[in-house]
């Protein structure tokens, strides 16, 4: 199985990227663009607490994702999804220890952008 939370994507190109909570504790999404952090999300609450939207360039195309959550990394699962042979979308859902249901930190990529 492919490592959870990292995604091929083409090159140099704009990606969206949404994020929402579902935790008691706070849920630090990172987003990592050819090895190097490009930006953070971060937050908490419950019934899917938007930690908002941000827009990348792809670079080189190797995209990682992680979640942190009061101080350990999460467990990711992960996939990518192309619906119709057109729409591109890249889903990933973490667990911080707390329930088991995968839910705490979710996020959505998506391109072609722009």
């Amino acid at each position: 199985m492919a490592k959870q939370g990292v995604f091929t994507l083409p090159a140099n190109i704009s990606f969206g990227v949404t994020a929402y909570a579902n935790s008691q504790y706070t849920e630090t999404l990172t987003v990592l663009v050819d090895g190097v952090s490009k930006g953070t999300f971060s937050g908490t609450g419950a019934n899917e607490v938007s930690l908002g939207h941000k827009v990348f360039n792809s670079g080189k195309g190797a995209i990682q994702v992680t979640v942190s959550a009061h101080g350990s990394a999460s467990d990711l699962v992960s996939t990518q999804v192309v619906l119709g042979g057109k729409a591109n979308f890249a889903l990933l859902a973490s667990e911080d220890g707390g329930d088991g249901d995968y839910n705490d930190c979710v996020a959505i990529l998506n391109w072609a952008i722009g």
